[in-house]
Parts: structure tokens; sequence; C-alpha cells
């Protein structure tokens, strides 16, 4: 049975495996990230069952997600100003594998997807890869999430995954809390 508020069919994949993000809407519990240093520079991995992982504040900041494709095993992460070290890349390649997503949201500052993908898109995927080589591993997929400008209905300074692998930005309500997603499909 699913939890309360998720779709009751199973949700139907998308490329590469993860499930379409038009269905399993609305949290039961959700988690919300750190957002303030230092506790923003390590990722929050499946946190007591939440249903949902997110985090808002996302303006020169990015989201890093994970999604093990098998397991389902989630991890988010909110650097400030999209600033990684290499102690929080081995941290999180530790918890990876090449059956991983991993997803780079950008936040409402980064305005141009060129830039965003050769800036904090490419730098991060690149202390992801040189600390998954020194630890041996293979690499995972990467995903770049832009949202252009500032869509209608739609929190740009938000990202949320759902325990099902579901991601994107949370619509505009009166609270802070994920109880309905604006979905905006990944442009790549």
């Amino acid at each position: 049975m699913p939890a309360p508020g998720m779709n009751a069919a199973m949700p139907t994949t998308s490329r590469k495996g993860l499930p379409d993000p038009t269905v399993g809407r609305g949290p039961q519990r959700a988690y919300l990230v750190p957002t303030t240093f230092p506790h923003n520079m390590h990722p929050v991995w499946n946190p007591n069952g939440a249903d949902v992982l997110w985090t808002m504040g996302l303006s020169d900041c990015v989201a890093v997600a994970t999604w093990h494709i098998p397991t389902g095993r989630r991890s988010l992460t909110h650097p400030n100003a999209g600033d990684v070290t290499a102690a929080w890349a081995s941290e999180l390649a530790m918890g990876i594998d090449d059956k991983t997503v991993v997803i780079i949201a950008n936040g409402t500052n980064q305005l141009n997807p060129a830039v965003f993908q050769s800036g904090d898109f490419a730098r991060i995927s690149n202390a992801i890869k040189q600390a998954m080589r020194a630890q041996n591993k293979r690499n995972p997929q990467f995903w770049m999430y832009f949202t252009p400008g500032n869509p209608a209905g739609v929190r740009m300074d938000t990202f949320v995954m759902y325990a099902n692998g579901v991601y994107g930005r949370i619509g505009n309500t009166n609270t802070d809390v994920p109880a309905r997603m604006a979905f905006d499909p990944p442009r790549v």
C-alpha cells in the first residue's frame, strides 16, 4: 500500500530507470536539509524514513541530490554558492556507485544554462568523479536540472526528492512544507 498522499499505481519509469515525474506526489514526512555552514557540507542520507528530502533558499547555491536506482537510497546536499570540498566529494563517493544518478540543480541566481553547465555543474561533477577515481569506483550518471527564469507556480529556490526518486521544485504555496510539487521536466 502506498504512503498517504502517494498514487496507488506503481510509478512508471522514464529515461534511465527513474520514476516518471508525473506520479507519486504528496509526502507524508518531510526532512528539510540543512542550509547553513558547516551542517550543509554533509550529504543527508534517507533521514528517519522521511518520504521526502527537500531544501529551500537556493540562490547562488545549488542542490546536489543522489538516487541509487536499484535500492532507492537518496541523499541531498545544499552547498553554499555551489562550493564543494574534496572531503565532501569523498564522503558522497563512499555512498554511491555507477548505478547512482547525481542530480545537480540550479538556484535562482543562475539564469543561463550554459554558464551553469560549464560552471557549478562541471565543478561539482568533476569533484565527484575525482573522488570516485580515488576510491577505484566507476562514475555515476550526472544530470543537470535547470529551471530557467521564474516559472509561474514554482518556488525556484527549492529542490525536493521523493522516496521513489521523483524530484523537482516545490509549487508556490503559502507554506514552506512541500505539500505539492510543480514538476518541471529536467533539461539536460
